[in-house]
């Protein structure tokens, strides 16, 4: 099971470097992967060099990761912003190195919490329909991780019909940033390709915010 930090910044920085899976994939197509740090809370594990300046990682960083939404809101408005904002930007930047098409992707330990947590509320959904075991958590972990999904619901299901305010209570910056990729390929008229749950909750967010 993953479940450390230092994990996302070690496959964040693989990425950056070409040789994760994603990239393999993706040179099999033709296709660049651009990773982008926005919130990356750990530096790469023995490297003097951190995360924001590591070559190949674009650095749109907004916090060192969000908060924990069961005692507080996991981001301010200023930061929530910032982090659509990045979004947006990086879709700008492919439509202006020329880019004609785009696919969403993210990658950070405990992000499946929080992209089930947002779905469970904004589908009105049963916690246990929508929570699954991420990298590969135990029974144990399981009925915990849907626990927590439960009491984001019950904390903050009074923003059902308020995607922004959800969002910047329960997180994460990944969502955010996805949530702006989305408008920007509204606003710069570039189509992008939805893949993978946390991808989908972001994309479900726009549309939100659209209606």
């Amino acid at each position: 099971t993953q479940t450390g930090q230092e994990v996302t910044a070690v496959v964040s920085c693989n990425m950056a470097d070409g040789i994760s899976s994603v990239c393999r994939m993706a040179d099999c197509v033709n296709a660049k992967v651009i990773p982008v740090n926005i919130g990356i809370a750990q530096d790469l594990p023995g490297s003097l060099i951190k995360t924001e300046d590591y070559k190949g990682l674009v650095n749109r960083r907004v916090m060192s990761g969000t908060k924990n939404f069961l005692k507080e809101p996991a981001m301010t408005k200023q930061q929530l912003i910032k982090a659509v904002k990045a979004g947006i930007e990086q879709v700008k930047c492919c439509k202006d190195d020329g880019y004609n098409i785009l696919a969403t992707g993210e990658m950070g330990i405990g992000n499946t919490t929080t992209s089930a947590a947002l779905a469970c509320i904004l589908l009105d959904m049963n916690p246990r329909e929508v929570t699954g075991r991420g990298a590969g958590l135990s029974d144990e972990g399981l009925l915990k991780k849907t626990e927590v999904i439960r009491k984001a619901k019950e904390m903050y299901g009074i923003y059902k019909n308020d995607p922004l305010e959800l969002l910047r209570c329960i997180g994460g910056l990944d969502v955010a940033g996805l949530t702006g990729v989305y408008i920007g390929g509204a606003v710069y008229r570039l189509p992008v390709v939805v893949d993978g749950v946390i991808s989908a909750v972001a994309a479900l967010i726009a549309v939100r915010l659209c209606h």
